[in-house]
């Protein structure tokens, strides 16, 4: 049901409502968990994913006190409901957790094989920019070196996980510039009242 919300052609304001409360949190919330999930899934070759999502109990509330430079006062994520967390009215919603995520790199490419990437239709900003900024640096002596020796990837690991992030990097922007992809999965700004997102998909 979640990716089925996430294929939809239309805003993300159109499917859930912008007004702060559980439900329409927990779907905007869902929404960008699963788009997510699809990308890294995608980028590190996840053979076994379903089957291994769980979530946590958050309580997610509007901080007023920590605003943006864009004038947006930030969502944020507790586990625990404390005083001064109540002060601020939250909800309390699930939160993506995956688990088991040791059969990736060498395995199958489930979401590629699927192609579920062509299909997701709405994005986290963050998530875009973090992609394609990634895409850019791929090639670079220091983002190899991270890959091969902080996360002791081998030279087979690294090739596998570039070739994946450079489809994805190329896919969404294609797909972005083409209307077929909206960054609208930021929750401050979908839940601050300044109306609809202005998508911008170069960075």
């Amino acid at each position: 049901p979640i990716f089925a919300q996430l294929k939809m052609l239309k805003p993300a304001s159109a499917i859930a409502g912008t007004q702060f409360s559980a439900i329409n949190v927990q779907t905007l919330l869902a929404m960008k968990d699963a788009s997510d999930m699809v990308v890294m899934d995608t980028l590190l070759s996840q053979e076994d994913r379903f089957g291994n999502i769980h979530f946590k109990k958050r309580y997610a509330y509007v901080d007023t006190t920590d605003v943006g430079p864009d004038g947006v006062a930030k969502i944020k994520f507790e586990a625990k409901l404390t005083p001064e967390i109540a002060a601020f009215n939250p909800v309390q919603v699930n939160q993506m957790l995956l688990k088991d995520n040791d059969c990736g790199i060498s395995r199958e490419n489930r979401a590629l094989k699927a192609g579920l990437l062509s299909y997701v239709a709405h994005m986290d900003p963050a998530t875009y920019r973090g992609i394609q900024k990634l895409n850019l640096s791929a090639d670079s002596p220091e983002t190899i070196n991270a890959f091969r020796q902080g996360m002791m990837f081998t030279k087979s690991d690294y090739d596998i996980m570039r070739a994946n992030l450079k489809m994805i990097a190329t896919t969404t922007h294609t797909r972005c510039q083409t209307g077929k992809l909206m960054l609208d999965l930021d929750l401050s700004m979908h839940f601050s009242g300044r109306g609809p997102v202005t998508t911008n998909c170069e960075i």
